[in-house]
C-alpha cells in the first residue's frame, strides 16, 4: 500500500512529460446475445518475451490493456461459464490504440476457442495520424552511405526536407519539415523510447543505430493531448529490446580508394587523388539474462546492447592564392594586376588630398617595398602561409596553392537496454545511450590554417531513460519515467593554441587574448583564411514522466503532466577574442577613394606588409549558462459512445519561461539611468 501511495503522489507532484510511446489494446466483450460481459480477464502476452499483461472488463464491457511495448501479441480472454478464447497475431505498433472486440461463447471454462485467419488489425480507436515504419522495413530498405535512421520521416506523407549530417549524428533531424502540423522545418519534437530527446533550440541529442530500432513512427497531426512541445510533429523512435531467444548480427560496410573517381578540380590542377577510406562496423546482441548455474531469466529479465564505429577519411583539397617568395620579401616586380598587366603598389605615407574624395599617392619603385618599411609584424604574417603547388604566373587573386589532403571523422555510438518484470504487476526498463563524434585534419597544411574541415572536434551525445510501470487496480495502471539528455561538444581549429608572441603582435594584444591563440587575418584576392578558433558547450535537459489510464464504463481517461529543465552552457569568446585585422588594397592602391583603382595596384600582401589594416576588432563573448522551464497539464478522454463510433477529447495547457542566464551575465534591457563605470577627465 506504501508503494501505491508513493506512486500516486508522484504522478501529481512530479509533473512530468507524458509522451507515451507505447500501444494499448483495448475493445468490447459481449455474450451470445450481444450483451455486455463484465469480469472477464483479458490477457496480453507478448510472443518474444512470454511476459503477460492483464486486465478485466468493467461493468460496460470495456477492457484496455495499456503500456505494451511494439511487438506481436496474442490474447486470452476466460470467465467462469463461457469457453476460453485464444487469438494470436495482432501487432502493437508505437503509440498504437488496436481495437480487438471478443464473442464469447457459452461452455466449459476448460473448452477453448481459437481466432485465426483474421483481416489486418486497424486503429479506429483513435484519429492519430502517423506512419509507423517496423522493424521488417528498418533492416530490408537498402541505405546510402549515411546510415541513419532519421531521414526514414521522410517516406511519411506531409513530409519534406533534405537529407543532411552523417551516419550516426543528429543533424538530419533539423532539415525534416512534418506539414500536417503546420510548423517550420526542424522544429519538432523527437522521442526516444517516450523521452524527450532534444535540448535547447529543439536540436536532438541521441539517435541509436540502425539496428538497434525496432520501430519509428512520424506523428504528422492529430496526435492526442499527451503530445506537445512542438509546432510542427513528432517523430517518435522505440529501441529493440530483449526476448526469450539469444539474437546477434554483427555487420561491416567499406568503401576504398580504387573505388572512388578523383575530383574534377583536381584532375584540372593535376593533383593526384586523396586516399579515401570509409569503414563502418558494429554489433547487435539481445535475449534473456542468463548467469549459468545462478540465474536465468526467461521471461522475466532482458538485454539488448549495440555498438557502431564508423571511420571516415574524406577529401580535402583546399584552393587559394597564397604568397610567392618574392611577395614575402616585398617584392611584386613579377606580380601581374587582376587583368593580367603590370602591376604597381603605392606608398600610404606619400598621400596627398587632391580634391573632395580625391587621393594622389607615389609608388614604390619597381613594385618593391624598402626593407626598412617592412614591419616585424607583417613579415612574421607573411610567412605564416604555405608556399605555391601550381605552377602558375604571380597574379592578384589568380589561386597558385592546392594541397591534397584529407580529414577524418570518427563516429562512436554505444547503447545498452535491460528490461526486468519485478512481478505480475510492476516491469521496469532501463537505457543508457552514447554517441561521440570525432573530427580532426589528417595533416596541417600550414600552422593557423582555418580553412573549411580543419577543426579539431570532439562532441558527445548521451540519453538516459528509466521506466517503472505498475498496475495499481484491473482499470488504473500507471508508469514513471525518468530522462536526462545531454549534448557537450568542444572544438579548436587554426592556431588556437600557438604563442601569439612569434608573430610580433603588440603587447597588449597578446596580454588581453581570451585564449591565446594568433589572430584572423582576412586578406580576400583568394587567399585562405587564417587565424584562431576555439569553443565548448555543453546543453542538458532533464525530465520527469507521469502517465495514468483509467477505464471507468465506456470512457478512458490518461491524464499526466509535462515538466522539464533545459540548461545551455556555453564558452564561445569568437575570433574577435584572438583579435580580428582585415587587409585589403585600399592604403596601397593609387587611390582610396576609386575601386577601380584595385585592378591595377595595391594588394592586401603589401598592406599586411606594412602593418596597415583596413579594420579590425578586438573583444570576447562573456560565458553564458542559461535554463529555461517547460510546464504543461493534460487530459486525453476517448469515450466509446457506440460500438462503432469513438470520440476523442483532448486538452492540453502549457506555460514555457524565457531563458534567465543562471549567474546573471546576460543583459536583456538597457538602463538609462545607470552611473557609468568610467569617469571623464
Amino acid at each position: 500500500m506504501g508503494y501505491r501511495i508513493l506512486f500516486l503522489l508522484a504522478g501529481l507532484a512530479a509533473l512530468a512529460p507524458a509522451q507515451e510511446f507505447r500501444g494499448t489494446i483495448l475493445g468490447r466483450i459481449t455474450d451470445p446475445t450481444g450483451a455486455v460481459v463484465a469480469g472477464a480477464v483479458v490477457e496480453a502476452t507478448n510472443v518474444d518475451t512470454g511476459t503477460t499483461f492483464q486486465g478485466a472488463s468493467n461493468e460496460a464491457g470495456n477492457y484496455q490493456v495499456p503500456f505494451l511495448l511494439p511487438g506481436d501479441y496474442r490474447l486470452a480472454v476466460a470467465l467462469t461459464g463461457f469457453k476460453k478464447v485464444d487469438r494470436a497475431g495482432i501487432r502493437v505498433s508505437t503509440g498504437a490504440a488496436v481495437t480487438v472486440d471478443f464473442a464469447l461463447e457459452v461452455g466449459a471454462a476448460s473448452d477453448s476457442v481459437t481466432v485465426t485467419a483474421e483481416a489486418p488489425l486497424l486503429d479506429t480507436a483513435t484519429g492519430d495520424l502517423g506512419q509507423v515504419v517496423t522493424r521488417h522495413y528498418v533492416e530490408t530498405i537498402e541505405y546510402s552511405t549515411d546510415r541513419n535512421i532519421q531521414p526514414l520521416a521522410l517516406l511519411a506523407p506531409g513530409v519534406n526536407g533534405t537529407q543532411g549530417g552523417t551516419y550516426t549524428a543528429s543533424t538530419h533531424a533539423n532539415s525534416v519539415s512534418i506539414n500536417g502540423g503546420g510548423g517550420r522545418q526542424g522544429d519538432n519534437e523527437y522521442l526516444v523510447d517516450g523521452i524527450s530527446n532534444t535540448v535547447a533550440g529543439g536540436n536532438p541529442v541521441f539517435t541509436p543505430a540502425i539496428d538497434a530500432v525496432d520501430e519509428f513512427k512520424v506523428h504528422t497531426t492529430m496526435f492526442d493531448a499527451s503530445m506537445g512541445h512542438t509546432n510542427g510533429g513528432v517523430i517518435s523512435l522505440t529501441t529493440r529490446g530483449g526476448g526469450n531467444e539469444l539474437h546477434g548480427t554483427v555487420y561491416w560496410y567499406n568503401r576504398t580508394t580504387a573505388l572512388q573517381s578523383n575530383y574534377w578540380s583536381n584532375n584540372r590542377n593535376r593533383t593526384p587523388r586523396a586516399p579515401m577510406k570509409y569503414d563502418q562496423f558494429g554489433y547487435l546482441v539481445s535475449g534473456p539474462v542468463y548467469i549459468p548455474r545462478l540465474y536465468n531469466g526467461r521471461n522475466r529479465s532482458f538485454f539488448s546492447t549495440s555498438l557502431e564505429w564508423d571511420n571516415d577519411y574524406r577529401n580535402l583539397s583546399p584552393l587559394f592564392r597564397v604568397p610567392t617568395e618574392l611577395e614575402r620579401q616585398g617584392d611584386f616586380s613579377q606580380t601581374l594586376n587582376r587583368l593580367g598587366g603590370a602591376f604597381s603598389v603605392y606608398d600610404p605615407a606619400s598621400s596627398v588630398l587632391t580634391g573632395p574624395n580625391r587621393v594622389s599617392r607615389q609608388p614604390f619603385p619597381n613594385a618593391r617595398i624598402p626593407a626598412g618599411r617592412i614591419t616585424p609584424m607583417g613579415a612574421a604574417m607573411m610567412k605564416v602561409f604555405a608556399m605555391p603547388t601550381i605552377n602558375v604566373p604571380a597574379q592578384i587573386g589568380r589561386q597558385n596553392w592546392q594541397p591534397g589532403g584529407m580529414y577524418n571523422v570518427k563516429q562512436r555510438s554505444f547503447m545498452v537496454r535491460g528490461d526486468q518484470i519485478v512481478g505480475s504487476r510492476q516491469r521496469v526498463f532501463a537505457r543508457y545511450g552514447r554517441a561521440q563524434r570525432l573530427s580532426a585534419p589528417a595533416q596541417i597544411f600550414y600552422q593557423g590554417y582555418n580553412g573549411g574541415n580543419v577543426a579539431f572536434g570532439d562532441t558527445a551525445f548521451t540519453n538516459v531513460g528509466v521506466d517503472d510501470t505498475l498496475t495499481l487496480s484491473p482499470t488504473l495502471v500507471g508508469t514513471i519515467r525518468l530522462g536526462i539528455v545531454r549534448r557537450k561538444g568542444s572544438s579548436h581549429a587554426g592556431g588556437a593554441g600557438l604563442d601569439p608572441a612569434a608573430l610580433n603582435l603588440p603587447d597588449i594584444v597578446v596580454r588581453n587574448q581570451f585564449f591565446a591563440g594568433w589572430p584572423t587575418l582576412a586578406m580576400g584576392e583568394s587567399f585562405p583564411a587564417t587565424g584562431s578558433a576555439r569553443s565548448v558547450d555543453a546543453s542538458d535537459q532533464y525530465s520527469l514522466v507521469t502517465t495514468f489510464n483509467k477505464l471507468t464504463g465506456s470512457w478512458s481517461f490518461k491524464f499526466g503532466s509535462d515538466y522539464r529543465i533545459q540548461r545551455w552552457n556555453t564558452l564561445s569568446p569568437g575570433a574577435d577574442s584572438f583579435g580580428n585585422f582585415t587587409f585589403n588594397s585600399v592604403f596601397t592602391r593609387s587611390d582610396p577613394f576609386l575601386a577601380a583603382a584595385s585592378d591595377t595596384s595595391g594588394t592586401s600582401m603589401a598592406s599586411l606588409l606594412l602593418a596597415a589594416p583596413a579594420s579590425g576588432s578586438f573583444g570576447w563573448n562573456s560565458a553564458l549558462s542559461t535554463q529555461n522551464h517547460y510546464l504543461a497539464f493534460y487530459s486525453q478522454n476517448d469515450w466509446k459512445a457506440t460500438p462503432r463510433l469513438t470520440i476523442n477529447l483532448g486538452l492540453r495547457w502549457e506555460l514555457e519561461t524565457p531563458f534567465t542566464e543562471r549567474y546573471n551575465r546576460m543583459s536583456y534591457a538597457f538602463d538609462p539611468a545607470a552611473a557609468l563605470p568610467v569617469k571623464p577627465p
